[in-house]
């Protein structure tokens, strides 16, 4: 009994017989490791993409169109179309002004005396 305990004994504290709990170890440290980069990176990844999400609801409160009605310009339009410059328009046209708050019809009258036309 004595010999069989004494090889038992060899055999549990062999090289052999620890290996497969040393790598079972080792890839414990790996997976904790490669656990502790992907959280990381995740985190990483969420603050750039909250920064981007920022930046572009920044670019979407600039490109606003109503941006310029609320610092008292006017958006003409005349049958639905919008009217960019003077010469689109004629005496006797009728356009909806619009501004940040509501909306008014006019009727184009004749060039002022004076006035720089293109």
């Amino acid at each position: 009994v004595q010999i069989h305990r004494q090889r038992v004994e060899f055999l549990t504290a062999s090289y052999a017989f620890n290996r497969p709990l040393d790598r079972l170890r080792q890839h414990a440290q790996q997976l904790d490791e490669l656990t502790r980069r992907l959280h990381r990176g995740a985190q990483q990844a969420l603050v750039a993409k909250g920064q981007q999400v920022e930046a572009l609801h920044q670019r979407l409160i600039l490109l606003d169109p109503r941006r310029p009605l609320r610092r008292g310009y006017a958006r003409i339009e005349r049958a639905g179309r919008p009217i960019r410059t003077a010469a689109d328009l004629a005496p006797g046209d009728v356009v909806a002004l619009h501004f940040d708050d509501g909306r008014r019809e006019a009727e184009i009258r004749e060039d002022l005396p004076g006035a720089e036309t293109t």
